[in-house]
């Protein structure tokens, strides 16, 4: 049978996706069913059950392909088609009833408001990059088919993306690091990374080392003494994290030790991670055409 990385293959001993019959083991293969987070965001565990460890989230709008559902428990297991990522998820915070995405959220976050009136009711928040479907226009706002209204002008359309990556990291900016987030109510390294290129039209993967092998993320720079020629957009990987350099010295990452995203000179933040884990910079990558420059 061929290795795959479990965090993107969806197989396990009991059950697997038809498509991987013949390549890896499993009790029975079957075709998996689309479903779509309704949720502000969705929560993908390591387990069936709310205190699992969180691996990801997926944002209103986006397609899970589900290959094993336990509607009495009220958990489902498969696959985020943005990307690849598998896990476990609750189903109250999906549907089956396919809604039709036609913007996105560009801003840090928005109000989801129970009338087109800026004074009703706060039914909940939306981040950057969840995927709504405005179904009527009302005023400033928009009727969302899940449910409430959002002010139209924190919306984008769907082919339409930030010049720079860069400044929408910025935004998140002192937002808590929570391990397994990418939403603006707290996030970890590559959720930041990941998050910030989505708003500027990419998809990198997930996780730290999945974009240091993906050619969306660029190409290698030369890693020097002191970290000299490093500029704007340049990501900097070591094992297991990522930061982005917000130019020639300052670096911004989402990281445990301030516990919250915050910037940093890049030769501070290379001092005190190798002195606490052993690792130095092992990487750096130059993304193109993402407007760092």
């Amino acid at each position: 049978m061929i290795p795959f990385d479990k965090r993107l293959t969806p197989a396990r001993g009991d059950i697997a996706a038809a498509h991987l019959e013949g390549q890896v083991e499993a009790a029975r293969f079957v075709e998996g069913q689309v479903w779509q987070v309704r949720a502000p965001v969705a929560s993908i565990r390591r387990a069936a059950a709310p205190d699992a460890p969180l691996e990801t989230q997926a944002m209103m709008g986006e397609q899970i392909t589900l290959y094993h559902m336990d509607t009495e428990a009220g958990w489902g297991w498969g696959q985020c088609a943005a990307d690849g990522y598998v896990g476990h998820v609750a189903l109250g915070e999906l549907t089956q009833a396919l809604f039709a995405v036609t913007h996105r959220v560009k801003v840090l976050r928005t109000l989801v408001f129970g009338a087109p009136d800026l004074k009703s009711q706060v039914q909940g928040m939306l981040s950057m990059n969840a995927l709504v479907g405005i179904v009527e226009t009302v005023d400033h706002y928009g009727r969302l088919a899940t449910g409430g209204y959002v002010h139209r002008s924190h919306l984008t359309g769907l082919d339409v993306f930030a010049d720079d990556f860069v400044a929408v990291a910025q935004m998140f900016c002192g937002a808590p690091y929570w391990w397994g987030g990418k939403d603006s109510m707290g996030l970890d390294c590559s959720g930041l990374v990941q998050s910030a290129m989505r708003a500027a039209g990419f998809n990198p993967p997930r996780d730290a080392d999945m974009q240091e092998g993906a050619d969306v993320c660029g190409a290698p720079v030369e890693i020097t003494p002191g970290f000299s020629g490093l500029q704007r957009g340049d990501l900097v990987f070591w094992p297991g994290h990522v930061g982005i350099m917000l130019d020639g010295a300052e670096m911004l990452h989402a990281n445990a030790h301030h516990m919250m995203c915050a910037s940093e000179p890049l030769v501070e933040a290379a001092r005190r991670i190798e002195a606490g884990t052993g690792h130095k910079v092992r990487h750096v990558k130059r993304p193109v055409g993402l407007g760092a420059a």
